[in-house]
């Protein structure tokens, strides 16, 4: 989920659970707890819900290093984990 938010910067939760293959209950649990700990926040529009990563964080910015680091290294290596 964290990758999905890093790649796609906000979502809303329909998004979520297509891209994710979970289920929406999963999904909402999840975000659920990444917006507790202030990894993800959410904005309302109406019945609307939106995601995105906490980007002053200073997890989220470590996490987002890594992702990128380890895109990096897999893409040098040929293994496809990107």
């Amino acid at each position: 989920m964290l990758l999905l938010l890093i790649d796609e910067e906000e979502m809303n939760i329909s998004r979520v659970v297509k891209r994710s293959g979970l289920e929406h209950s999963s999904v909402q649990k999840h975000l659920s707890v990444l917006c507790e700990q202030h990894l993800v926040r959410e904005k309302r529009y109406g019945r609307i819900r939106i995601f995105a990563l906490e980007e002053k964080n200073p997890y989220v910015i470590l996490l987002k290093r890594f992702f990128a680091d380890w895109r990096r290294m897999a893409e040098a290596q040929g293994s496809g984990y990107s």
